[in-house]
């Protein structure tokens, strides 16, 4: 049974519940509260005046080989959807180790999203590894 609770016992030094109501008693009122009216449908979706792209990445570096830790640049490019320009986005690191991202630009017209970083990895006596894996999220809009 799933239950609306409120109220408390009235009695001094007793802890307890004052009112238990079904939650299928409260149905109607529930919807008015949802903004749908009771035997209703809910309002129609809200129109969406633009799209939800995400950009996924990732790189590994391994040893340069060198004696000492070293690190290398990388850049990933990333074009908006046509007929569409990029107004927003977000960077999320799903794992990264030994990563870091430089800088992340957005062209001023908005067709191209520019993310630059850099990995680091071990020397060749110790081989860690340095990776990312990531993903933008954009919002981007009709032109």
């Amino acid at each position: 049974m799933v239950a609306m609770v409120w109220g408390a016992v009235s009695t001094q030094g007793i802890a307890g519940i004052n009112r238990v109501l079904p939650i299928n008693l409260l149905a109607d009122a529930l919807r008015i509260t949802g903004g749908i009216a009771p035997g209703g449908s809910p309002p129609p979706p809200i129109p969406i005046q633009g799209i939800e792209k995400s950009y996924r990445f990732d790189e590994t570096q391994n040893s340069l080989g060198g004696l000492q830790a070293g690190s290398r640049s990388y850049s990933r490019t990333f074009q908006s959807e046509p007929g569409f320009k990029i107004v927003d986005y977000k960077y999320v690191a799903k794992s990264a180790n030994n990563a870091n991202i430089s800088r992340i630009v957005l062209s001023p017209d908005g067709k191209v999203l520019t993310v630059d970083f850099s990995l680091t990895s071990g020397p060749v006596f110790d081989q860690w590894r340095g990776w990312i894996d990531a993903e933008v999220l954009t919002r981007q809009v009709k032109e």
